[in-house]
């Protein structure tokens, strides 16, 4: 296993744990396509599993006096999991060095998405500026949203920067116009700059852009593609490294800088301040991960606790408790049996990929009720 994933945060590590056998090539264990029982259960996650929160006694969100839903367990001394399956059948040591061997081969391919892929993931030898390969992919073929956003949240990590010209800013924000999160990152760049016009601007953006979209998907389906076509034919192995390098290489640091410059703006500087938490707003309601929905929730309570307004304040946190909140102990016993039930384990990456990890949680806690109430429903392999 490559010595950098030593280096990934440790809440990747949790969810590259969680996923890591996902889609794995058993013979006699196929994969069903789950998009069908994921909306199924988005939309039967009761209103009671979102709203049984208190903002003061968090112990009335896990202890209560009803009876918890039934999740199966499987005897870890009688059954086999997925992964001790896997060692049954494949030299682990063999399948480790066919992603070091798919990623020599990434780092000598000429086409525009193994390219990528090595710039924002490859093991470097050397000194490498990925801001400048990032460009040069750009000039040398057909842009793509994909490589604008990557470029824009490289140019929002190094501050200023020549490579960053107006020129190139311009063509991405045409781009990607209609993408709320992007504006973000055109906001961190502009209050770098000093720039007051383009700060009012981005954060106008962020509040009335149509979409919201940080493509943290297509960039994990973008490393699992390149690494399978290259010859990691084992999706345990891909999916890790896709999980992890992407997340190494793409924690959004602007978003500090957003927080910090709302929370010293003065009373006097109303209008801003006032676009700091409609910008709150926005963001808390419309991202899918946790690390966006932060922002949204500390921007709102930045600025009502400069006003004073120990009431919304409150409100805030209460609403971020709601939205955050599962059944960890039910969420437990699905990652668990999701270890036996490789239809399960598929089923949680299909749904962090299409609801993020927010939701997500919710989904797959209710899509293993689902399956345990049946009473033939039974992957503890002994």
């Amino acid at each position: 296993m490559n010595k950098s994933l030593k280096n990934y945060a440790f809440a990747i590590v949790l969810l590259i744990i969680i996923f890591i056998l996902i889609t794995i090539n058993f013979p006699d264990l196929n994969v069903i396509d789950n998009s069908d029982n994921i909306r199924k259960a988005a939309e039967s996650v009761p209103q009671d599993l979102e709203l049984r929160e208190s903002s003061k006694d968090m112990s009335s969100l896990t202890s209560s006096v009803e009876e918890k839903p039934y999740i199966l367990s499987c005897d870890p001394k009688k059954s086999k999991n997925l992964f001790e399956q896997l060692l049954e059948i494949s030299d682990i040591y063999f399948l480790n060095s066919s992603i070091d061997e798919a990623e020599k081969r990434i780092a000598l391919a000429k086409d525009y998405e193994s390219r990528l892929t090595y710039i924002l993931g490859g093991v470097y030898s050397g000194e490498f500026n990925v801001l400048d390969s990032l460009i040069e992919l750009r000039n040398e073929s057909t842009s793509s949203n994909l490589l604008d956003w990557n470029i824009l949240n490289e140019c929002s990590k190094t501050g200023k920067n020549q490579l960053c010209s107006n020129k190139l800013l311009n063509e991405i924000k045409t781009n990607l116009s209609a993408n709320s999160a992007a504006w973000i990152a055109y906001g961190s760049i502009a209050i770098e700059a000093g720039n007051t016009e383009g700060i009012i601007e981005s954060f106008q953006n962020i509040i009335s852009a149509p979409n919201f979209n940080e493509y943290y998907s297509e960039n994990v389906q973008l490393f699992d593609r390149v690494l399978e076509k290259h010859g990691a034919s084992n999706s345990v192995l891909r999916y890790e490294q896709a999980f992890g390098k992407y997340a190494g290489a793409s924690m959004p640091v602007y978003i500090s800088t957003i927080v910090k410059f709302c929370r010293e703006l003065s009373l006097e500087q109303s209008a801003i301040d006032l676009l700091c938490l409609e910008v709150g707003k926005r963001v808390a309601t419309s991202s899918k991960s946790f690390v966006f929905e932060s922002l949204g929730s500390t921007l709102q309570t930045t600025y009502y606790s400069k006003h004073n307004n120990k009431k919304a304040v409150e409100q805030v946190k209460h609403q971020q408790i709601k939205s955050r909140y599962y059944d960890r102990e039910l969420k437990a016993k699905a990652d668990t049996l999701s270890k036996y039930d490789m239809n399960l384990l598929a089923f949680a990456a299909q749904s962090v990929m299409e609801y993020g990890d927010i939701k997500a949680n919710k989904v797959i806690i209710e899509e293993a009720i689902r399956l345990s109430s049946d009473k033939n429903y039974n992957p503890c392999q002994t």
